[in-house]
């Protein structure tokens, strides 16, 4: 019954948050490939980046890729939800100052709410408070400079 089927996932770590169509728990050194491995679902899982195209087992996982399940071979898309790593603002797979300079502009109120996706602005709350202020683009500062990591399951 495709109604109530979703994206499973083996003892992974990455988790599934229905009420905002988010997955996260993602590692931030993961390619597409590995990632498809944690699914077990016998549908196919496929990734699309942020255009909606298709992305190749060797692609790195980003911000804003959409997991979908089903979307090759065949299938229908019966499952689909956002990839967030968490720090990864810009959508490159990377945690760097670029990602520090987004959160800083954010915190700054000098982005207007329908610049960034809710994918993106979830991405900059790295200390889960509810808010992007300068304590999160200072500690991802310090991801990129390998001082600190950033926890994929908050």
């Amino acid at each position: 019954n495709y109604s109530e089927c979703y994206l499973d996932i083996a003892n992974s770590g990455v988790s599934i948050k229905r009420s905002g169509g988010f997955i996260r728990g993602i590692d931030t050194s993961s390619d597409v490939g590995t990632f498809r491995t944690q699914f077990v679902n016998p549908e196919p899982v496929t990734v699309k980046d942020i255009n909606g195209n298709l992305l190749p087992d060797s692609a790195k996982m980003t911000t804003g890729c959409t997991v979908c399940l089903g979307g090759a071979d065949g299938y229908p898309v019966i499952d689909s939800v956002t990839a967030v790593i968490i720090g990864d603002v810009d959508c490159d797979g990377y945690i760097d100052a670029m990602d520090s300079i987004l959160v800083s502009c954010i915190a700054q109120e000098l982005y207007e709410g329908g610049d960034l996706t809710a994918a993106q602005l979830r991405a900059a709350d790295v200390d889960a408070s509810g808010t992007w202020d300068d304590a999160d683009a200072q500690y991802i500062q310090s991801c990129g400079l390998l001082i600190n990591t950033v926890d994929q399951h908050i």
